[in-house]
């Protein structure tokens, strides 16, 4: 068996206390944990009636991301992720800290996503529902047209929407 290193190590770690956070909110909920050699994966189940599933990825330099995978279509297509970069943060609790937080806000909340095509990008922008307004989470993501495969969509704005995955 091999050895873990260090950063390996860190990100088992912090996919550990994400799975805890998951299961604490739905100890039935079925999530797959996924290791790989530069990262490990947390799979979601995607809520009922949704669009698109959530998956918690951890780097091995110990960063954390929220991705989002449409349920029908192509699984590899370019979307909606939040990255949570070390320059953004202060210290790697920090950053642990608001990544727990993310994952639980948008676990528990009536998300959707906007899938914005322009001239040169596709962007990407997701949103919570607090009563009958609608509040941005996460940055807006944007990939160029020609070097990302995102969804192909008619219009020039689409929406995507998930129920809450966990009732709280």
């Amino acid at each position: 068996m091999k050895e873990l290193d260090g950063e390996q190590v860190l990100m088992q770690e912090i996919a550990e206390r994400t799975i805890s956070l998951v299961r604490s909110l739905d100890p039935a909920l079925s999530v797959r944990f996924d290791q790989e050699q530069s990262f490990c994966a947390i799979q979601l189940p995607p809520a009922r009636d949704a669009e698109y599933r959530f998956a918690l990825y951890f780097y091995e330099n110990g960063e954390p991301q929220i991705c989002a995978t449409l349920v029908s279509g192509d699984p590899r297509a370019y979307f909606w992720h939040w990255p949570f970069e070390e320059p953004d943060f202060d210290t790697s609790a920090e950053r642990e800290c608001a990544f727990l937080a993310a994952v639980r806000q948008v676990l528990a909340s009536h998300t959707r996503i906007r899938q914005k095509r322009g001239l040169l990008t596709t962007q990407f922008q997701c949103e919570t529902r607090d009563g009958d307004r609608w509040y941005q989470v996460g940055p807006c993501i944007a990939g160029l047209r020609w070097g990302t495969k995102a969804p192909p969509i008619k219009h020039k704005v689409v929406y995507y929407e998930s129920p809450a995955l966990i009732l709280v």
